[in-house]
């Protein structure tokens, strides 16, 4: 036998409800599936051997040694009842005597009041829910199975392949994904997937640390890492640290609204998202109250877009808002002037002039509608959508319709020939009620609000985005 993995499980754990399996334990049936995925995703090249199984056929009568020599990677299915196993204790210390710690897998059943030391540092992956308001613990089945498991047989055979895909990466493509509570851990997956599929780093790889003090050290040195972090909100406040009387949710959106603070108006600005799924249901007085404090906090909201739309919603503004990002790295290595285009209601000539000798100032290139320009106006406006890196709309006057069909044409671009993202979206209003449709997507624009006095300067922090 060649390299394989080891399943190591408790045979006392859960029956089976599988049918391909009936009367198997959960760990057996684990193992079967987890060795079809890696047989066919490796095309043959990986096995799996369930702990149940060491001492037969080929592995009969060795030695601990001799079998773990030909283990690539270990899989240690956790419960309350295995983590005592003496079993699961052997092939643990046998294995990490090899030093391969970067290939060991934890998954776990139920919520652990134990957990080995060794493995406290390990993503864990969960294949269990728990019910908000009954408390009971569910296992995974069907679409949330199977997605748990594609994603540990793949994470599995990159470790045993020794790829490095994914990591290491630079910042603009790194992305935090901040840890959030059971409820929502399945849509926190969803976003980890839909990133890495797409050739993004996300952080973090291991557990946070359980102290204040290490959890701000380490959060800072991964935003520094990120070019974006991710918020999802649950239904739930979340367990306490220590005795801070914070969640681990509530402190990791804190320290990231204070690290963007600090970047604001830099290079090295990030963006922030967070996220409420539209049917969330708050079955808890305290993450009520919290909400809503982010929602009406500035200090919370520092750098941030709070959206609370369908998950795939969400997923393609990430994707969107990196790849703006990315755009203006590019543009920034290849020395190209930043396109921006301007547009203005005729009605707000004198602030329109002020804004595009700023723009100019600033060192990019304006591109503007023209009644001395022989194209028609829609023509020029189209066009110009399309060549831009960068949109800037002046609101000075109430005008519901106006500013409304300047929003869905941004949504338009690209059926007008637009081939790529834009580096940046900004309406810069001077108007107290700016009548916007509630069915406009506002999701990627930047909305400065100017209703005192109308300064040009207001648009900096924005410029230096982009430029």
């Amino acid at each position: 036998m060649g390299k394989y993995v080891l399943v190591s499980f408790d045979n006392a754990d859960y029956a089976s409800a599988s049918n391909d399996m009936e009367g198997a334990s959960w760990g057996k049936t684990f193992s079967n599936h987890l060795g079809k995925l890696l047989y066919q995703f490796s095309k043959g090249a990986v096995d799996v051997v369930p702990s149940d199984e060491l001492n037969k056929g080929e592995l009969q009568n060795k030695t601990n040694k001799e079998i773990f020599t030909n283990v690539a990677a270990m899989v240690c299915v956790l419960s309350n009842n295995s983590v005592n196993s003496e079993t699961l204790h052997s092939h643990l210390t046998a294995y990490q005597q090899l030093g391969r710690e970067d290939t060991l897998y934890k998954v776990s059943i139920e919520p652990l009041t134990n957990t080995l030391g060794s493995l406290e540092n390990l993503a864990d992956y969960k294949f269990f829910d728990v019910h908000p308001e009954s408390k009971e613990v569910i296992l995974l089945e069907g679409k949330n199975y199977w997605l748990k498991m594609v994603d540990l047989a793949y994470d599995i055979l990159e470790s045993v392949s020794g790829s490095t895909l994914n990591k290491n990466l630079p910042r603009e493509k790194t992305v935090f994904l901040a840890e959030t509570t059971v409820d929502q851990e399945h849509y926190r997956d969803e976003v980890r997937r839909e990133l890495t599929s797409r050739g993004y780093q996300v952080l973090p790889h291991k557990p946070l640390p359980k102290t204040y003090a290490e959890l701000e050290n380490t959060l800072i040195e991964l935003l520094n890492k990120s070019t974006m972090s991710i918020h999802i909100m649950g239904e739930t406040y979340g367990s306490i640290l220590g005795d801070t009387g914070k969640s681990i949710v509530a402190i990791q959106n804190k320290i990231a609204a204070d690290f963007s603070q600090r970047h604001e108006g830099s290079k090295d600005a990030f963006d922030r998202l967070i996220w409420l799924s539209p049917d969330l249901k708050l079955i808890d007085e305290t993450q009520y109250k919290y909400i809503e404090e982010v929602k009406h906090d500035k200090d919370l909201l520092i750098g941030a877009e709070i959206h609370q739309t369908p998950i795939e919603s969400l997923k393609s503004s990430i994707i969107s808002r990196l790849e703006l990002m990315e755009n203006i790295k590019a543009n920034i290595s290849n020395g190209k002037q930043t396109k921006i285009y301007l547009i203005s209601d005729k009605k707000d000539n004198s602030e329109s002039k002020q804004l595009a000798e700023f723009i100019k100032k600033n060192g990019f290139d304006l591109l503007e509608t023209s009644l001395e320009e022989k194209e028609d106006l829609v023509k020029q406006h189209r066009r110009n959508l399309v060549n831009c890196d960068a949109t800037v709309i002046f609101y000075g006057h109430e005008n519901k319709e106006w500013i409304n069909t300047k929003l869905k044409d941004l949504l338009k671009a690209p059926g007008f020939g637009r081939k790529k993202p834009m580096t940046g979206k900004v309406l810069l209003s001077t108007v107290k009620n700016s009548l916007i449709d509630q069915d406009v997507d506002i999701s990627n624009l930047t909305i400065i609000e100017n209703t005192e006095q109308f300064q040009p300067e207001t648009l900096s922090p924005f410029l230096e985005k982009i430029k």
